[in-house]
């Protein structure tokens, strides 16, 4: 039986969607749909059945991702279940396919999320009450309208707290000179910077859209301290497999004590 693939896409977890198909100059055969997954060595893992089409119409199908987390993680193929052991809840790799034995025309319409799911329930999130250790918290505002934000007539302050922590300090120097005729070196002037690495867990996509931002607001903060950061790129290291990225740049102390001043 020959296999296409019609939606590759991520999908949450525990939740129910609904997938719609059009049939059309249907001769003879049957179609069926599947879902599931391709692991990370290429191999398709299914998780159960759609349905079937055997004449032409409209259709409509619940896919209930709920019921089907149970494929071990030792086989590397179930996102949702590697993923739930972090805390997350979505499925990067998940698929529909059909076998195109059957004398038929599909066109695939939505594919979207269906908050009732079949019972008229709704299966949330696992969730996990937990500390704040090895998090941070960032905050960003202005005192002018910048990126779109009205902060001239609505005074706010945007925050974030996200797995990470600031460390591995390092001293960039700028140091004047001068030798006398008789040989004497003396420092004229002197500044020492504290620059610290900001280094952020995996995050999706839209927390790295807001902080790329966030960090070039004139007031911008991490617990409770307020930085700068340097100028650069912000440049997240992404997982293919997940959508996920960490992210490391560099802040300064916005107030330091840092000059030797001799003149």
């Amino acid at each position: 039986m020959a296999n296409q693939v019609i939606n590759t896409r991520s999908v949450t977890c525990s939740a129910c969607y609904i997938l719609e198909v059009e049939a059309t100059d249907y001769v003879s055969g049957t179609t069926t749909i599947e879902y599931g997954y391709t692991n990370r060595l290429g191999t398709w893992y299914k998780l159960g059945d759609v349905g079937t089409i055997t004449a032409n119409g409209n259709y409509t199908f619940n896919i209930d991702i709920t019921a089907d987390l149970t494929v071990p993680v030792s086989t590397l193929n179930s996102q949702c279940t590697l993923e739930a052991a972090t805390g997350l809840s979505s499925m990067s790799n998940f698929a529909l396919r059909y076998n195109d034995d059957a004398d038929i025309t599909l066109s695939f319409g939505g594919f979207y999320l269906d908050s009732t799911c079949e019972a008229g329930q709704y299966t949330s999130y696992c969730m996990e009450v937990g500390g704040t250790d090895c998090t941070v918290l960032i905050e960003w505002s202005n005192d002018k309208n910048a990126f779109g934000f009205d902060y001239e007539n609505f005074n706010f302050t945007q925050s974030l707290r996200v797995n990470g922590q600031v460390w591995f300090p390092r001293y960039p120097e700028e140091n004047n000179q001068y030798t006398g005729s008789t040989g004497v070196n003396t420092i004229v002037s002197a500044v020492n910077y504290k620059v610290n690495d900001v280094r952020l867990d995996e995050m999706p996509e839209y927390i790295h859209d807001a902080l790329r931002l966030g960090r070039i607001h004139r007031e911008f903060s991490i617990d409770g301290i307020d930085y700068v950061a340097l100028p650069g790129e912000y440049t997240p290291d992404w997982d293919a497999y997940r959508s996920m990225a960490t992210v490391t740049f560099e802040v300064r102390k916005r107030v330091e004590n840092n000059e030797n001043d001799n003149c």
